[in-house]
């Protein structure tokens, strides 16, 4: 760690959302202020372990870069999750993507402007364009146990029935990546998800009635 205190990096690793000040945790077990602090013990206990790990069921593909067959591989993939969630020391961007961590996608929220840069205290700066807001709908409460066929229209219920068969495909899929370690299937599983993002908008965009709100996905395994 750089001892500079006016260096980038410096102002940067104490102005850290890993290291930031944040309210007190619950008194309900350890608790720890940040996601970083929580990634930190995760691997402080595998080094104080040091389990023997297998990758006779572990996957790498889209949105799975690495497999782990030692602590050194452990370590770099819990940096890169830090990295990608909350920026390197010296940096609010993922350092081998570009693409801006997640703190401060969520900066970019709270601010209603884009990311534009660092000042001179460290600290981040949103002055960019404004930051728009996707679409988003009334969705109603879904009922207990589902919306039911006698109580909807016949295309809502072709709907709501093809988004229930996608929701139980993925999970199955899931299921097989878990018990074979198959690659094809998380590709596929990953697939399927966009899948359902896709029949979830479609459906959601329906009233019900005039004040009732809009239909929304049920999640019912078929």
């Amino acid at each position: 760690m750089c001892r500079c205190r006016g260096c980038p990096t410096h102002l940067w690793t104490r102005s850290s959302p890993s290291e930031g000040r944040r309210p007190r945790p619950s008194k309900q077990g350890k608790g720890y202020k940040t996601i970083g602090a929580f990634y930190q013990a995760i691997l402080g206990a595998f080094q104080t372990l040091n389990p023997e790990l297998s990758t006779e069921r572990q996957v790498s593909g889209p949105l799975a870069y690495m497999v782990m067959a030692d602590l050194p591989a452990v370590k770099a993939a819990i940096a890169l999750i830090m990295d990608q969630g909350e920026g390197s020391e010296a940096s609010p961007e993922v350092e081998h993507t570009h693409e801006l961590a997640h703190y401060y996608r969520f900066l970019e929220v709270k601010h209603r402007k884009r990311f534009s840069g660092v000042d001179r205290q460290g600290r981040a700066v949103f002055e960019g364009e404004p930051f728009e807001f996707p679409a988003t709908w009334p969705i109603a409460v879904v009922p207990k146990g589902g919306y039911l066929q006698d109580d909807v229209p016949s295309d809502v219920w072709r709907m709501i029935n093809d988004f229930d068969q996608t929701f139980t495909q993925l999970l199955d899929r899931l299921q097989v990546v878990w018990e074979r370690g198959d690659q094809s299937a998380l590709v596929h599983a990953i697939e399927t998800m966009f899948g359902l993002s896709q029949q979830a908008q479609s459906l959601m965009r329906i009233e019900i009635g005039k004040g009732l709100g809009n239909y929304g996905p049920c999640f019912r395994l078929l």
